[in-house]
């Protein structure tokens, strides 16, 4: 425990950066549903542990620490400057009064896009009454991936047309914003949802 600790004191302040950027990007991929995200946080410790051995080898197989190192620690921490920039971009873009209108996919719907129902027992009804299948999404405002595929793939003419033909105006979006919502739990749970945007496609009995 002291020994830990200890560690933590001495090292941390420089570990801490990269592990949280990469601990930030493996849940930003694992949320889109790449299933390579979870492998992030191992590829950094591959990174850390790769120098160890030329260590075990001997310090003769180091470079000689001089004044180069000077320019080495400049480069790092223009690095971490504009890393810290990026995310505090992305923070003001979530976070700020007002800044649903500055994130890239908030711009508005595509004319002609498909018009998704968000009351899920009126969903149903169309979609029996129609006798057609019901498509189902699951998206979330926090979701980047979300909004980047209803402004793209899915406002494409030719998916427009598609789906419209296939499932009419039976078309549900399931907001999976507030993910402690038990609703919304129920539901990702039900449909085995393990990212987002997920589509479900639900077909009438016959």
């Amino acid at each position: 425990v002291a020994a830990g600790a200890g560690v933590a004191v001495l090292a941390g302040a420089c570990v801490a950066p990269a592990l949280v950027s990469a601990l930030v990007l493996s849940a930003d991929l694992s949320s889109r549903g790449v299933a390579a995200g979870v492998f992030v946080p191992f590829a950094l410790g591959l990174g850390m542990a790769a120098p160890w051995p030329l260590v075990g080898a001997g310090f003769a197989a180091l470079p000689k620490p001089g004044a180069w190192m000077a320019h080495v620690k400049k480069a790092f921490a223009a690095i971490f400057a504009a890393m810290a920039a990026v995310y505090a971009a992305r923070a003001w873009a979530l976070c700020a009064p007002g800044g649903a209108a500055a994130r890239p996919w908030s711009k508005p719907p595509a004319q002609g896009a498909l018009k998704f129902l968000a009351d899920e027992t009126a969903a149903v009804e169309l979609a029996l009454a129609a006798g057609k299948p019901l498509l189902v999404e699951f998206s979330a405002d926090w979701c980047s991936a979300c909004h980047a595929m209803e402004k793209g793939t899915l406002a494409a003419p030719e998916v427009v047309a598609a789906i419209d033909g296939a499932h009419g105006r039976a078309l549900l979006k399931i907001d999976c914003t507030d993910t402690a919502d038990p609703a919304v739990e129920a539901a990702l749970t039900r449909f085995g949802v393990r990212g987002l945007p997920f589509f479900a496609v639900l077909r009438p009995k016959e």
